[in-house]
């Protein structure tokens, strides 16, 4: 499982998935709240997005950190890694991607990539494609490669705040204000599923590594399970008291972390709904 960082304004708390659960490292140096997080795919390496503007390159597991990327002319909501890990993407409040050369933290490419915030990142599993999600009530594809824009994706009703591509890359998840859930076929973003359920904003999404299944976290408090095949949903989790802010899936699918505007994180065993942790 990718290992989880919590956050106080400021500073990110590394936590092992071993029990009891503890603290093994907090990582200290950004000047604002910690948006965003990403760990490199050996993780080794991780990238935090903050409200002061910057991000920040840490080596794991240590938290030494390795630079600090300035270019934004906002907040930066959301980072990722594209595949390999000697670039990665960030999104901001400017309403521009940034595509950056690691370790040194040079801007390769800069994306005008919306008319409002950058809520939210997704890199296609072949690393060609960056999805962003803006609060202009957009989603678009752009080409990692050159910068262009590949498709503007239609149909979504409010401000977007989540973005997910399946493990294949065949399609991408959305979850938005309108407490709505979208599926949209890949490459030519043609939307296929409306899944509704939440009863207030969706807040993140994941898809599992199978590819048969999302979790979606929401502001209704819930934590809830679908079927990608039809957009049925599976199983609803009550756990947080308040908003439901972040989740993610373990690699070999049998977990789910979820975290809350409580200040609580916590493992869910996905086939049964149990609460683990």
């Amino acid at each position: 499982m990718r290992i989880p960082a919590v956050f106080r304004p400021g500073i990110v708390w590394l936590v092992a998935l071993t029990w009891p659960g503890a603290v093994s490292a907090d990582f200290e140096g950004h000047g604002g709240a910690v948006k965003g997080i990403a760990v490199s795919p050996d993780g080794t390496t991780a990238l935090t997005a903050s409200f002061d503007y910057s991000v920040m390159y840490w080596s794991l597991p240590d938290g030494v950190p390795r630079g600090r990327f300035a270019g934004h002319a906002g907040g930066v909501n959301a980072v990722a890694f594209l595949p390999g890990a000697r670039q990665a993407v960030s999104g901001g409040d400017d309403g521009a991607l940034i595509v950056w050369s690691l370790p040194d933290g040079g801007i390769v490419r800069r994306i005008a990539a919306h008319a409002a915030k950058v809520a939210a990142i997704a890199i296609s599993p072949d690393g060609r494609i960056v999805a962003s999600a803006g609060w202009d009530r957009s989603i678009r594809l752009w080409s990692l490669a050159d910068g262009r824009l590949l498709h503007d994706l239609t149909g979504a009703a409010d401000n977007v705040n989540a973005l997910a591509f399946s493990p294949d890359g065949a399609t991408l998840l959305s979850g938005g204000q309108d407490s709505t859930i979208r599926l949209w076929r890949m490459p030519d973003g043609v939307q296929q599923l409306i899944m509704p359920g939440h009863d207030f904003a969706v807040n993140a999404v994941r898809v599992t590594p199978d590819g048969a299944r999302a979790v979606s976290a929401g502001v209704d408090e819930t934590i809830r399970v679908w079927a990608l095949s039809d957009g049925r949903q599976i199983d609803q989790w009550y756990g947080h008291a308040g908003p439901v802010i972040a989740v993610d899936i373990s690699a070999d699918g049998k977990l789910v972390a979820s975290g809350g505007i409580d200040g609580i994180v916590r493992i869910w065993h996905i086939a049964s709904g149990k609460l683990v942790h």
